[in-house]
């Protein structure tokens, strides 16, 4: 599995990374989107992560998948369903683009 945290990978279009000793911190710059590949019997096959302005891959179409940090891992799917995982949220305007929908136990907001 891949572990992951979301930072800031853009700014005013411009690519910015965090270079690290531990490659797992290391981030990979640009904009992106995140797709769950499915098979034809509805299991799951990968989630895959790319370039938001590359376009998102075609059900019955061959996707090459490469492993982030190792590039000598990689492997071809034929995804039967094709389903958009990244949700705008907040884009920088002050203004929420998607209402939040928070667990029912989470904490209220007092202020």
């Amino acid at each position: 599995a891949l572990g992951g945290v979301y930072k800031l990978v853009e700014i005013d279009r411009k690519h910015t990374y965090k270079l690290s000793n531990d490659v797992a911190k290391t981030t990979i710059p640009c904009a992106k989107n995140v797709f769950r590949l499915l098979s034809k019997d509805g299991v799951m096959l990968l989630d895959l992560l790319a370039p938001a302005n590359n376009a998102p891959p075609e059900v019955g179409e061959r996707v090459l998948c490469r492993h982030p940090f190792d590039y000598q891992k990689k492997v071809y799917v034929i995804p039967s369903t094709v389903i958009p995982l990244l949700q705008l949220v907040f884009d920088g305007d002050d203004r929420l683009r998607r209402p939040l929908h928070l667990p029912d136990d989470a904490p209220a907001d007092d202020s």
